[in-house]
């Protein structure tokens, strides 16, 4: 995977979104924020939030390109099983990189919330 975007893109293909502009009002941006997205472009974390809510997408699948679009909708009783197929093909540099993603969106959230 390049960058996000590509799975970004990838999304909107499967979901049938052609038309940027009914889903850019929907998350109360402009259009050319979704397309800056499908660049790669920086994102909020609650666009990103609001985003993958809205296309019904993982936001691990969405951030790594890793396991399945609807690896969200795995049953809760299962962690073991959801656990394999989320890490079954990541790498030990991917899994450091996510580690690093996910820091920083915590540090961020707390800022947000303080």
């Amino acid at each position: 995977m390049d960058h996000w975007g590509t799975c970004l893109k990838a999304a909107l293909q499967v979901r049938q979104i052609g038309k940027h502009y009914a889903l850019a009002v929907e998350l109360g941006v402009h259009e050319s924020a979704i397309s800056r997205w499908q660049q790669g472009g920086s994102i909020s974390v609650p666009h990103l939030v609001a985003l993958c809510q809205t296309l019904d997408i993982s936001i691990d699948w969405l951030l790594t390109g890793q396991g399945s679009m609807t690896q969200h909708k795995l049953p809760a009783a299962d962690t073991a099983a959801a656990a394999r197929i989320l890490f079954q093909d990541i790498t030990l540099q991917d899994m450091a990189t996510t580690a690093n993603v996910l820091a920083v969106l915590l540090e961020r959230m707390t800022a947000i919330e303080h």
